[in-house]
Formats: C-alpha cells, structure tokens, sequence
C-alpha cells in the first residue's frame, strides 16, 4: 500500500511538472471574430491555417503556435470581454482580428491597458491611426494591417473618375451607405473629393443597416438621372437592396459591398449582380504577390469555399505576429511592439510595413490596394481595374446605355 501511494506521488509530481513545461513550449496568440458572419469565419479560417503551416514548419525556433479565439458577434462588450479573457486566462502574447470600426475603437483602451498586441485585420476607421499618433505611448500596443477610411476614399475617388468618367461620360453620380461610424468620413470624404473632379453628387443617403425598402432611395437616384451609383456597405446585407436595383433598373452600381465578394452572392441575388462592381482587397485571385493566387487556391482546397478580404490580413497578421516574436527573441509586449513596426514583410494582401501611426502603407503597386471585381457572365466575379491585373473588359447593366 505506501508502494503504491508513493508511485502515485510521483505521477502526480510528474504531471505537475509536465503541465508548465509543455505550456512554456507554445506560443499562445489570440483571435477576436464575429463566428457568425462571414468575414469572421474568414478570419478564423485564415488564422488557423496560418497557425498550422508555421507549426508544420517547425514553430517559432521550435516552439507550436496555439490559437484561442473568442466570439465578438459585433459587439463592443463581446469583444472587450473576449480580449480581457484571452489577456488574462488564456495568457496570449499577442491578438488579431476582429471587424466593425465601432468594435475595434471600443477595444482601443483595453489593448492600451492591458499591453498585450492587438492586430486589427478588418476596420477601416482612421481614428486609430490618430489615437496612435496622438498618444504613442498609451496606444503603442495596437495596429491596424487593412486600408482605412482614406485609403478606400482614394481609391473609389481614382475608379470613378479615371476608370468610370470615360467610360460612362459620368457628369453626376449619387451615394448611398449604411450608417455606421466607419461610413460617415468615407461618405463625406468621397462627396467632397469627387466634386473636385467636376462630378456633380447629387445624393448622399444613408440607411439603417437591416433596411428592407430601398424603392425609395432608388427611385430618388433615378430621378436625379445619375450615370452611376456608388455604394458603401459592410454589414447590412447587399442582396436585398441590389434585388431591388435590377428591378427597378437603376444606373451602373459599385463600390463597396462586403456581401458582395461571397460566391454565393450570385445566387443570392438570383443573378441580379450582374454588372455590379465592387472592390477587393486582402484576398483575391489576382497576382498582386508571389503568395497571394496559391493563398486563394490553397483556402478553397482546404475549406471549399472562397477567403473573405479579411481572412488575407488575417493570414499575414499570424506571419508578422511570429516574425516578430523571433526576431524579438522573446514575448515581451515591448519588444514585440518594436520587433512588428519594424516589419517588411511580402504577404498574402501585399508587402506590408506600417507608417509610425502604426496604419499600413498602402495603395502603391505590390502593397495592399483595392483591385475592382465585377460580376459578369453566369455566376464569375472577375478584376476589370486596374488594367494591370483585369482579366475581363467592363461591362454595364443589360439596360443602360452610355448617354
């Protein structure tokens, strides 16, 4: 009997034992997700896939990366309680993710609070990048790896005017965005640059995000006579107010529209986007980088469905977070922090390197930008601009004609 208590003592101190040490030989990291939406299912997807090429690689100077990943179903609170769970219980090193401009300012003073890394790797407000300029020291801790409000601004400002004026001899064009904090500089910032170019706007709607009757909005854009209609959404579902645009005929259509680079989206619609342009970034199936076609092609192998923008920053922010950890030489916020501005990497989205706002330098050629996709034949959504990467011509909706 006190042979077999004492082999059991030594198990039991042996299993202590084991536990730190098997800990002490991962490197955990955090994701922060809406799991119920599609972009988050795309971070997720990414984040994993990432985590398991970098561990089937040998680590990080032999240590696994092990994920934990938190629900945020776009609320403030869910993503500040899922951050502070994974800080303190689950003892990450560093967290990425998460969507909505609203959520990702909530969490600002949290990530500055606790010190551990935050990623953001589908928010598009500028006021992070401000906050980081404004008190450096307080929200060193955070960055943002997407393009943000200005950045897609310039873009739609660049198509509309290089691409679109020539083509649809566009005097006046109409806007329509959901309402959200991340829309309202981005609304305004359009309207008041695209004015610049001669275009007169004649409309800038916003909507509530689960708006049902767009008969309203569209039959005001009609009857401003508009060449082109520029759309602005991320949450509200685009299907419904794009069902209605075919319907009622409305003018040539894009911009940005989340539910709209889903491949069901064709379906969705019953075939109704055809025509619709929008832009992407992230992911897409365009050589912007050596990395960027087998990351599309290696996802829809693995998962049977297409990465979402955000799952292509996702996928590079678990690179940068790992090259940072071993060019650092430890977990150490501080030094992860220095180790990630210091970041010149050639990723999935682009090359990527943050400005000391802690934003990525985007739109240049090779680094993240927007690439225009329009949905064409019976069900393809294909790069029409820039030229560069366009594998199909631009084409308008069945009904319109160039006046």
């Amino acid at each position: 009997m006190k042979k077999l208590l004492a082999m059991m003592l030594i198990l039991g101190l042996a299993v202590m034992a084991a536990g730190p040490s098997s800990a002490a030989d991962t490197i955990r990291i955090g994701l922060l997700a809406p799991l119920s939406h599609q972009v988050g299912e795309g971070e997720v997807n990414a984040a994993k896939m990432a985590v398991k090429r970098i561990n089937d690689a040998g680590g990080i100077d032999g240590k696994k990366l092990e994920l934990f990943i938190e629900d945020t179903e776009i609320k403030p609170e869910k993503a500040i309680n899922g951050y502070k769970k994974l800080v303190m219980v689950d003892k990450v090193k560093a967290v990425m993710g998460a969507f909505s401009s609203g959520v990702v300012l909530s969490l600002m003073d949290h990530v500055a609070r606790y010190k551990v890394p935050f990623i953001s790797t589908a928010s598009s407000s500028n006021t992070f990048g401000e906050k980081v300029a404004k008190d450096y020291a307080r929200y060193k801790y955070f960055f943002r790896l997407m393009l943000n409000e200005t950045d897609q601004v310039d873009g739609m400002v660049e198509f509309v005017n290089s691409f679109l004026k020539p083509k649809l001899n566009i005097k006046k064009v109409a806007v329509m965005a959901e309402d959200a904090k991340w829309t309202k500089l981005m609304g305004a910032q359009f309207v008041e640059q695209i004015k610049t170019k001669g275009i007169e706007v004649t409309d800038y709607i916003r909507f509530p995000f689960k708006e049902t009757d767009f008969a309203p909005i569209l039959s005001r854009v009609k009857n401003a006579k508009v060449q082109f209609l520029l759309e602005i959404s991320a949450i509200a579902d685009g299907a419904v107010y794009i069902n209605q645009w075919h319907d009622m005929q409305g003018p040539p259509i894009g911009g940005c529209d989340t539910s709209a680079g889903s491949e069901d989206f064709w379906d969705k619609t019953n075939g109704k986007c055809k025509s619709e342009t929008v832009f992407m970034y992230g992911a897409y199936d365009v050589a912007l980088t050596p990395k960027t076609k087998p990351f599309w092609a290696d996802y829809i192998k693995i998962y049977g469905k297409e990465p979402k923008y955000a799952s292509g920053f996702t996928y590079d922010a678990v690179y940068i977070v790992a090259n940072a950890v071993k060019a650092a030489g430890t977990t150490k916020a501080d030094a992860l922090v220095a180790a990630i501005e210091k970041t010149d990497y050639v990723g999935v989205s682009g090359r990527i390197q943050f400005k000391k706002n802690h934003n990525t330098i985007c739109g240049s050629d090779g680094r993240p930008m927007m690439i225009w996709h329009q949905w064409q034949g019976k069900g393809q959504r294909l790069p029409v601009y820039p030229e560069k990467y366009a594998t199909a011509k631009f084409i308008l909706p069945a009904w319109w004609s160039v006046k």
